[in-house]
């Protein structure tokens, strides 16, 4: 993961169109869509005065198309939206900062039209558009993952509305043919792959073909209104019969309550309805589903046999077969009743039994007369549910009558079981009901509700209610209109309502915020009028008398960065660090594009403008230096060829006009190259081949110009034309006024450190520039120029500024420590420089989150949000750990990192601490330095933070381990690993998973060559003392460890290896210090018998063990006889290659084991060495013939130190623990190697006891501060701690 920080130069507030938008809370936001793509961050907060204050956040680029359609969702526990636009990409937007999160291009089909959540998930999103389906989208999984496509639809689906009944979710969708149709959906075990249980399809005729526009439900469910074109019409829930119709163009609603919808047109007016109660709130019981099915079944079977003694009336036989095995046939209906189409329909039953085909119509024409079998599956066929009680049909007239057209129901089944639990309860009145009824010909019973599959039968009571509601019921209660400021012309208008907040959003790019209360009066009262004007200071602008109309920032590795503007009044600025200025006048009319270039090595700005005119200017004096005037119309823009063609052309540049016309100039001799000219149409695209250019116009065509002789070779049309536009080379995009193809105009990338960037944000606006400082090329830059940055800091004042000191100038500006202001003193960082770079913060792929000025003058990146001070944090500290390597600057950089790692968070009222998960996708990243601060930031967020509080992180983390993807998945293993290795005393008696998961986890990454290899061997090393708890093969792990780091172990000291090696062997030593018998069980089996291990193997044991010692000598303490005797069987004179090879390496280690431990010593002169260990055991080794030459049991306890005198004859031995120094004669003439012969046990020449003192040493004292010595043949001195702080010497007479 690279690590990159975006930096804005802006112009003036955009103009931009707003096409959607969304209000959110907790935390309060509101994010509308623009026609350019651009989507537009706002926070929302209560002042005191009761008002509700809108300020602009940040412009988040992605969409390179119109945004449609937003919804709120989740992403990592994370709350955001989800947006999508015309050309089909959908992108996930963090609310709190404006991140980009995840996105997807071309995700469907055609073009899109709508987008809501599923509710209950958070993840699961639902699409439709022209493609006819919905498709549900799992935007956690693998990015964005296509669980389920709704089929069922067979036209483009306009809107969709989504909300939760009971445990389940439903979506409403309709499509351009008025078909609309309610999909169920139940969350078995909060899985996110839902169960679809059957959907109700309801055909609208509306009596006239009129487009569809929108569809919403209220917010209890009981009704749902769709708006037409012409007309708007309300139902009931699930309900086929059109509850009301209001005959007036509506462009949008809303819910303002259960009952209460608000309508709006394009003008502004504003119509607010009150639709009647209706009884209790639908419920889906979906336990009781099949209860119901089993009821319909019985009541159908009751209908068949009352059909047979009613003349005129459909029999509707049950689909099961005869007693002899044959189907039964249909009889034949009258024409004059409600007939069954002709194809195969089923119960609710059937369905979760045989997945069979349910339709229930109305037809309202006559029918022929049809005889069709029976299918031999078990099938019935339901009548359509209506509102009021259907009339007695005279069936001598209904052949001549007609009636208006009926609504048709169809219920059908999606694929997939549904898993229901049954029971059985059934009414038995319904008979004695249609045998009671004398004007009941149809069989209808006149009092049964609608039938509604899965909800609960209402009671009588809310059944009346329902019944005898009628139209006239819906009534106007309140109208205002919208419009608060000078609207040109018609447009559209946007709604979202949140509790009782209204927020209005113009099309202009205006929006209000209204509070409004139903009770006992409706009233709306209007908090705030915000426009994105409001985000951007008085002062902003250089040049007040004209707004800016072209911009671009150029960017020199060996200079400081310079931003150029151009003016609507002709002025040009140049803008840098040091000077500003504003050349008067420089063209006639506005500029419209600006590009910089080098000749001769020197700076030259380039400008066109509406004038017709393209100027050069020169960069060091300030001056014209050609002006070219060779178009006959306003110049659209200019732009630098690829650097092949450049160079064929003598540093060749163009410029594209209204005219029609492409012209090439030759910045070397200041004159122009070819003029193409002659086009049908506005110029789009110029795509370069080595030998010509083609054009493509508005009208597809392409023209093929010969670079070398500038004749138009031909004109090309038709497929020919559509081929080369979709298999072209490289291209440069051409603004035209009426198109946008782009969002990215050019990008420009320096051989340093610094990108530039220039992003489109309207027609009517310059392109924002934005640099992209690359902190690892940042990195590599100080590392490879150190003796450039020390000869700058030496000049002081005379050094000239260049892009490295502007770019630690934007690092380092926040703060007030005196190291730091010492810092930027040093670097010769300018406290306020002008152009004035704004936070950015840089998304997945190519997205940008911009912190619009205003928001980001007046504040610090610290309180936006946990990721952009993470980013801000590492950046600083990665770029001070590549400064500290210069002597000149170490003292102040380590200084400052403290600083900004500890002290800088209280500076701040507000401080958001870095996100701990964010940092640990640093850890992955090449250069060391990044991964160095990653790691430092982490640990600064641990000692910030309560243990109640990395007890909650640590939970949360490990919980998200099983939803995420595999790469996901080790960022949050190495979040846990660096949390339990920052806090290891919290979790080495942890009862709770934490470190059995963690470990596993690390485990599995150490095992693969992947990014996170180096920390995760790196943490296992760390934290071993809380992970060997929880390894169950500690021998098994300690000899894959010791293979990881052998190519470590087998290089040259000074040779360079691969980084994981390195790590391995680094935790290699960190294992041994923990578990140091584990680590000698592990080097034991490799020398105990020397002859039968590679020389590899044997060298790889000595040199981790003289690493071991070298860091940790206090863990091997108990363990030098052992190591002694393996290192003197390598230089056993029998294996005499063993010996030789090994020699070096062996040599090396007793120096360093007689240089840290006092309890061993070495003569050179006899070459004899003595080592005693806790038992009071003392053995001396004769490393001529690697042998033990006298074993001593010399003291009751611990051996503190040993000494052989300088003749090698003479050993003194000394004991902490019994407080006694003795003197051992070990010549092989004295009396104890007699005695030993002999069988009788060693003693002393002399003891000598010493004072004991107060306090008990542990080990580390030990090893620290006893020495003993031979001063002279005759004394010998002890060095010993009768104190903490104090050292006592003794010397004691031997002879």
């Amino acid at each position: 993961m690279s690590l990159r920080v975006p930096l804005v130069f802006w112009n003036e507030a955009p103009r931009l169109d707003i096409t959607t938008l969304i209000y959110t809370k907790d935390p309060e936001r509101l994010v509308f869509g623009t026609k350019s793509g651009l989507c537009v961050l706002w926070c929302l907060n209560i002042q005191e005065d009761d008002k509700k204050n809108a300020e602009p956040f940040s412009l988040m680029y992605g969409h390179e198309n119109e945004v449609i359609d937003f919804t709120e969702c989740i992403f990592g526990f994370t709350k955001c939206v989800c947006s999508i636009s015309l050309d089909g990409s959908m992108y996930i937007w963090n609310i709190s900062d404006g991140r980009c999160m995840s996105y997807l291009t071309a995700l469907l089909p055609g073009v899109p039209s709508s987008l809501v959540t599923l509710p209950g998930s958070g993840n699961l999103v639902a699409c439709s558009g022209e493609h006819d389906n919905i498709e549900i989208i799992d935007i956690q999984k693998g990015g964005f993952s296509i669980i389920r496509s709704l089929k069922g639809h067979n036209n483009s689906i306009v809107s969709m509305s989504s909300g939760s009944l009971s445990n389940c979710a439903v979506l409403l969708s309709i499509s351009k043919n008025n078909v609309l149709r309610y999909w169920t959906f139940h969350s078995r075990n909060n899985e996110s792959n839902p169960d679809q249980l059957p959907d109700l399809k309801i055909d609208l005729d509306i009596g006239e073909s009129t487009a569809v526009s929108k569809v919403f439900h209220s917010p209890d469910f009981k009704y749902v209104i769709v708006i037409h074109r012409k007309k708007t019409i309300i139902l009931k829930y699930r309900s086929s019969e059109i509850f009301h119709t209001i005959d007036k163009c509506y462009q949008n609603g809303a819910f303002l309550s259960d009952n209460v919808v608000l309508l709006h047109d394009k003008c502004g007016a504003v119509d607010i309805y009150q639709l009647p109660e209706c009884g209790d709130k639908p419920f889906i019981d979906v336990n009781n589903d099949l209860k119901i099915m089993e009821q319909k079944k019985r009541k159908r079977k009751r209908r068949e046999r009352l059909d047979k003694i009613r003349p005129g009336s459909v029999k509707i036989e049950p689909h099961a077969p005869s007693s002899s095995g044959h189907e039964m046939p249909i009889p034949t209906p009258s024409p004059t009743v409600v007939d069954v189409p002709d194809q195969e329909t089923s119960s609710f039953t059937s369905f979760f039994n045989q997945k069979l085909l349910g339709i229930f119509s109305r037809s309202p024409t006559v029918q022929k007369e049809t005889t069709k079998p029976i299918p031999s599956k078990p099938s019935t066929a339901a009548l359509p549910p209506t509102t009021t009680p259907p009339k007695a049909i005279d069936t001598t007239k209904a052949s001549s009558s007609t009636s208006p057209p009926k609504p048709t129901i169809v219920l059908e089944n999606p694929e997939g079981d549904v898993h229901l639990e049954s029971s059985s309860s059934d009414s038995d009145s319904e008979e004695e009901e249609l045998l009671s009824s004398p004007n009941n010909e149809q069989g209808i019973p006149l009092n049964t509700p609608p039938i509604t599959p899965f909800f609960n039968s209402p009671t009588k009571k809310d059944e009346n209610v329902f019944e005898s509601t009628s139209a006239s019921c819906v009534s106007l209660i309140f109208s205002f209109n919208f419009v608060s400021h000078k609207i040109k012309r018609k447009q559209n208008f946007y709604v979202s309502v949140k509790d009782d907040t209204l927020i209005v959003g113009y099309m202009d790019g205006h929006f209000d915020i209204y509070k409004f209360s139903l009770h006992p009066t409706i009233e709306f009262t209007k908090l705030n009028h915000c426009s994105l004007e409001s985000g951007w200071p008085s002062n902003f602008n250089k040049n007040q008398d004209a707004r800016i109309t072209a911009s671009k920032y150029q960017v020199d590795r060996d200079h400081l960065p310079q931003l150029y503007q151009g003016y609507e009044n002709g002025n040009l600025g140049i803008y840098d660090g040091n000077t500003e200025v504003l050349l008067q006048q420089a063209h006639q009319g506005s500029i419209t594009s600006i590009i910089a270039m080098k000749v001769n090595k020197k700076p030259v700005l380039i400008s066109a403008g509406r004038d017709a005119k393209v100027n050069c200017w020169s960069l060091s004096s300030k001056t014209l230096i050609k002006s070219f005037h060779l178009h006959v119309g306003p110049i659209q823009s200019l732009f630098v060829p690829p650097n092949e063609i450049r160079k064929k052309l003598n540093n060749c540049f163009c410029s594209v006009g209204e005219d029609r016309s492409l012209i090439l100039y030759s910045l070397r001799k200041m004159e122009p190259i070819y003029i193409f000219s002659g086009h049908s149409s506005p110029i789009l695209h110029v795509f370069w081949r080595p030998d010509y250019v083609f054009v493509r116009c508005v009208d597809n065509s392409i023209y093929v110009w010969q670079l070398l002789t500038g004749i138009l070779e031909r004109r090309i049309v038709g497929k020919r034309a559509f081929d080369i536009i979709h298999h072209h080379g490289q291209e440069t995009i051409i603004q035209n006024s009426s198109m946008k193809f782009s969002m990215v105009e050019d990008h420009q990338k320096d051989r340093g450190f610094l990108d530039t960037l220039s992003l489109d944000v309207s027609e009517k606006d310059p392109s924002i520039q934005l640099v992209i400082l690359s902190v690892r090329r940042l990195i590599q830059y100080i590392r490879s120029n150190t003796d450039t940055i020390r000869s700058n800091i030496r000049k002081g004042e005379n050094a000239e500024p260049n892009a490295l000191n502007a770019s630690l100038g934007f690092l380092l500006q926040y703060g007030n420590s005196n190291t730091l202001k010492l810092l930027r003193h040093t670097l010769r960082i300018k406290n306020k420089c002008y152009p004035k770079g704004f936070i950015g913060l840089k998304g997945a792929g190519n997205t940008y989150s911009l912190i619009v000025p205003k928001a980001s003058r007046k504040s610090h990146p610290f309180k936006f949000s946990a990721v952009l001070t993470a980013t801000h944090k590492i950046s600083c500290i990665a770029v001070l750990n590549a400064l500290s390597n210069i002597p000149e600057l170490q003292l102040m950089c380590n200084e400052a990192k403290q600083y900004i790692l500890f002290e800088l968070p209280d500076e701040f009222e507000i401080y958001e601490n870095p996100s701990f998960l964010y940092c640990a996708q640093f850890l992955r990243v090449p250069v060391s330095h990044v991964r160095q601060a990653a790691r430092s930031v982490m640990d600064a967020v641990l000692h910030r933070m309560t243990e109640e509080e990395i007890e909650q992180l640590a939970e949360k983390l490990c919980k998200s381990l099983a939803q995420e993807s595999s790469v996901k998945e080790q960022n949050f293993v190495i979040a846990l690993g660096v949390l339990v290795c920052g806090q290891q005393r919290l979790f080495a008696s942890d009862t709770s998973q934490i470190p059995m998961i963690t470990v596993k986890g690390l485990m599995d990454i150490m095992s693969y060559e992947n990014n996170h290899r180096c920390t995760a061997l790196r943490l296992l090393g760390e934290a071993y003392s809380v992970w060997h708890h929880y390894i169950p093969d500690a021998a098994g792990f300690f000899q894959k460890m010791f293979e990881l780091a052998r190519p470590k172990l087998l290089a040259p000291a000074d040779t360079p290896v691969e980084e994981a090696e390195d790590e391995a062997h680094r935790s290699l030593v960190l294992m041994a210090n923990v578990d140091p018998k584990r680590y000698m069980d592990l080097i034991s089996s490799y020398l105990n018998m020397p002859q039968q291990s590679s020389f590899d193997d044997l060298k790889a044991c000595i040199r981790s063990l003289w690493a071991v010692i070298r860091e940790f000598p206090a863990c091997l303490c108990d363990h030098l006889i052992p190591i002694s005797s393996l290192l003197v069987k390598v230089l056993d004179p029998h294996y005499i290659n063993i010996r030789n090879t090994l020699f070096s390496h062996t040599k090396r280690i007793l120096r360093v084991m007689v240089g840290s431990y006092p309890m061993v010593s070495f003569n050179q002169s006899k070459q004899r060495f003595a080592v005693g260990n806790k038992l009071g055991m003392i053995v001396v080794y004769d490393l001529q013939t690697a042998s033990k030459y006298s074993l001593i049991d010399g003291h009751r306890e611990l051996v503190t130190a040993l000494s052989i005198n300088l003749a090698g004859d003479y050993l003194a031995s000394y004991s902490c623990k019994d407080s006694k120094v003795k003197i051992w004669n070990i010549e092989p003439s004295g009396m104890m190697n007699l005695k030993q012969v002999l069988g009788g046990k060693p003693r002393p020449t002399k003891t000598f006891e010493i004072p004991q003192s107060d306090w008990s040493m542990d080990i580390e004292t030990i090893l620290n501060e006893i020495r003993l010595m031979w001063e002279s043949k005759s004394s010998v001195v002890l060095y010993t701690s009768s104190t903490p702080t104090k050292t006592s010497k003794f010397v004691l007479p031997v002879r």
